[in-house]
């Protein structure tokens, strides 16, 4: 009959030490600040021994920043995209605070104190959940190896990140008369697809089929890593072959990877686009007629949310555009708010015409 896995506690003043005996008789301690959560910790061990699971008081001993360890060799083998991003996270704000912690020690309470200093730093919303998300891949990541038994709740700030910027036809037009040949390119392949700009840049010629009159996304070349095929439409076949190259290297690039932020903003300001701006200042000496584009209101960004107002608004279904675009969830897709301020007024101004027309004949009936 096997023997039964026992355990106890003991009252050490300042904490409380668990005391459990593994299935190949080691003996493990664990300690705990308080004797609830001490005594809750001790009924998990012994349920997971009793279960055939491994337990181990070194799973309470690992450092956050060891574990930051394995989740970026983990994003490195998988070869995701934001691994860059990722690391930048933890090396500038995450391990800083936990690095040298115990992850068994880091508590929720911690978390909201991280979260208020870094809403002291002037850190975005976004910005702080981002790092929470991380922080909450990297616990799950440990649970996954048995190097953590119980992750603390990690929050989710409020986040009123709707998607607001558009670009209309004629401002895509004035836009590209004030840039380069290339990177209009780039700009009405934006608008005509909604795709990111860095899906953009990565396409090859290979992945363009004349043929079959359509483009296609290879699998791990999106931000979702699915794959996707794109018909070609009439006006973005011209586009292409107006930049195809008299002879075609497959693995070449179909456009230039030049960047082009600072080109982007001026020409926003010389398309007459909402711009914040301020006067250059050389010696004290205000240069008249000069200044310098601080920040634009239209981003390239707003070309893919364009293309969804665009097919919405020629009754293509939503799915449809989705797959168009690479959206891969309703929810993600509904931050676009596709509809604009100027759509809502159509929308009214067809109600009044719709209303005055039927009270017209309802007035003009005989009695």
């Amino acid at each position: 009959m096997p023997r039964k896995r026992t355990g106890n506690i003991q009252d050490r003043g300042t904490s409380f030490r668990i005391r459990y005996t593994d299935r190949n008789g080691l003996r493990h301690h664990e300690s705990y600040t308080t004797r609830e959560e001490a005594e809750d910790q001790l009924a998990i061990r012994l349920g997971q021994l009793a279960r055939g699971v491994p337990a181990s008081s070194r799973a309470n001993t690992v450092l956050f920043g060891e574990l930051a360890d394995d989740v970026l060799t983990d994003y490195e083998i998988n070869n995701y995209a934001s691994t860059p991003d990722q690391e930048a996270r933890f090396r500038l704000h995450l391990i800083p605070y936990f690095g040298n912690r115990r992850i068994s020690q880091i508590t929720s309470a911690e978390i909201q104190t991280y979260i208020k200093g870094r809403q002291a730093e002037g850190a975005k919303t976004g910005t702080i959940n981002r790092e929470l998300e991380l922080m909450h891949r990297t616990f799950e990541f440990a649970k996954q190896g048995d190097k953590l038994f119980h992750a603390p709740h990690v929050p989710h700030l409020r986040e009123d990140n709707v998607r607001e910027g558009f670009f209309t036809p004629d401002e895509v037009d004035r836009l590209c008369g004030q840039l380069p040949k290339d990177i209009v390119a780039v700009t009405r392949f934006g608008y005509m697809t909604g795709w990111r700009i860095g899906e953009i840049r990565k396409l090859l010629w290979e992945q363009v089929d004349f043929a079959a009159n359509e483009i296609r996304l290879w699998v791990g070349r999106t931000k979702n890593r699915e794959g996707r095929v794109f018909p070609m439409t009439d006006e973005l076949r011209g586009l292409l072959e107006s930049i195809k190259p008299a002879r075609i290297i497959p693995s070449s690039h179909v456009f230039t990877q030049s960047e082009f932020r600072k080109t982007w903003k001026t020409a926003c300001y010389k398309a007459g686009l909402p711009c914040t701006v301020r006067p250059i200042v050389i010696r004290g000496h205000v240069q008249q007629g000069k200044v310098k584009v601080v920040k634009c209101a239209r981003t390239f960004h707003d070309l893919r949310r364009s293309f969804a107002r665009e097919m919405d608004k020629m009754g293509v279904r939503q799915g449809a555009i989705m797959k168009l675009g690479g959206w891969k969830t309703d929810s993600v897709f509904r931050r676009y708010n596709i509809v604009s301020e100027n759509d809502l007024r159509d929308a009214a101004a067809q109600i009044n015409a719709k209303r005055s027309t039927k009270g017209a004949r309802r007035g003009g009936r005989k009695r």
